[in-house]
């Protein structure tokens, strides 16, 4: 996986590289008629492209790409004028236009930086006959946190805050709450946060596919590190486990499903044929890509995050063509809530959605 990623990354730069040389070319050649127009415009290319190849995780990389990006759009917009309908461009025009997707990159890039950084409130509401507590009950979901890439402990002490006013049955960390870029001596303070926020029932964790920093080979005892954090504060760790949180609601908590080959991870029928089906049943499962799987075995609600909701557009038409990726989705008796999530992945910047803590309401019907 993590190899399949890096050429996906790297087909991207290099075509992206190349797009921008042509662009570049395009535009120092309105300013000069310098014989060695080629070699200014390959010189100023890779001294553009080296911090992306110095950090490909950076803002100025999606900047890059949405300068590329609108290129695109205004290259065809140009063409469809001038070959279709044999509009002519003057040479004044053509400076004034080329100008549009820079402002456009600035405005977009600028948002998705500011709209990373505000985290908002999402809930649902539920209804089943499962539940007989005429009061209902209120869970909490934080997914893909991802700390150190946008937030400090002072922001995420904030958002405790803001849960604690919730009054909340219990709480799910649905998985990515640090990732390969967390540092080591910041996983105590997270879990130590998250464990803090005040609740009826517990705080209960699972696995996602970055916790254990599984695509990079780590030296520090990460994993190791990260099981201690969680054991020292007031969090459950459900991995292929269920536990009884009320007298109406049992929570399974599987561990992610890039697991799957490696002889952890059991099937949903396995984890839920000695659970008492009278009761309403939740499982937290990091990826909502094989929902059917838990929704066949007899599973009433599954709480997801694991895609960003696509984070960075227009990666969402990805996201979405894989499998329900963002929001409240309703098959049958089954539910199923996917979280964009509280944080974002490598880039600091959010163009897809929103970044948010999600509350459910768990009514009797």
């Amino acid at each position: 996986m993590r190899y399949i990623f890096l050429i996906i990354v790297g087909i991207l730069l290099l075509t992206i590289f190349l797009y921008n040389y042509f662009i570049l070319y395009r535009l120092i050649k309105l300013f000069t008629t310098n014989r060695k127009i080629k070699l200014l415009t390959l010189i100023l290319n890779t001294i553009i492209f080296s911090p992306i190849l110095l950090y490909p995780f950076s803002i100025w990389f999606v900047f890059i790409f949405y300068i590329s990006l609108t290129f695109v759009v205004v290259d065809i917009i140009l063409f469809m004028l001038t070959k279709t309908f044999k509009i002519t461009i003057s040479h004044k025009l053509y400076k004034i236009i080329i100008i549009i997707p820079f402002i456009i990159s600035i405005l977009v890039t600028s948002y998705g930086y500011i709209n990373a950084h505000n985290i908002v409130k999402k809930e649902y509401t539920i209804t089943s006959t499962k539940i007989k507590n005429d009061k209902g009950y209120k869970i909490g979901l934080i997914s893909d946190v991802h700390f150190g890439n946008t937030f400090s402990i002072q922001d995420l002490e904030k958002y405790r805050n803001q849960l604690n006013d919730e009054n909340l049955d219990f709480l799910v960390l649905a998985g990515d709450i640090i990732d390969e870029f967390t540092k080591v001596e910041d996983y105590e303070k997270v879990f130590n946060m998250l464990g803090s926020i005040n609740t009826k029932n517990g705080v209960y964790y699972i696995h996602g596919n970055h916790d254990e920093s599984r695509y990079t080979n780590p030296k520090d005892n990460r994993k190791e590190k990260l099981l201690n954090a969680i054991k020292n504060v007031n969090i459950t760790f459900l991995n292929e486990e269920s536990i009884n949180v009320t007298d109406d609601i049992i929570i399974t908590g599987r561990i992610d499903y890039s697991y799957r080959n490696l002889g952890v991870r059991y099937s949903s029928n396995d984890l839920i044929k000695n659970l008492d089906k009278e009761k309403y049943l939740i499982v937290a499962d990091h990826q909502p890509s094989i929902y059917q799987e838990n929704k066949n075995a007899g599973y009433d609600l599954q709480l997801s995050g694991h895609t960003h909701a696509g984070q960075i557009w227009p990666f969402g038409y990805v996201t979405r063509a894989i499998s329900f990726d963002y929001g409240y989705l309703k098959e049958d008796n089954f539910n199923l809530i996917v979280s964009s999530g509280f944080g974002v992945w490598g880039y600091p910047i959010r163009t897809e959605e929103k970044s948010e803590y999600v509350i459910i309401n768990i009514e009797k019907e």
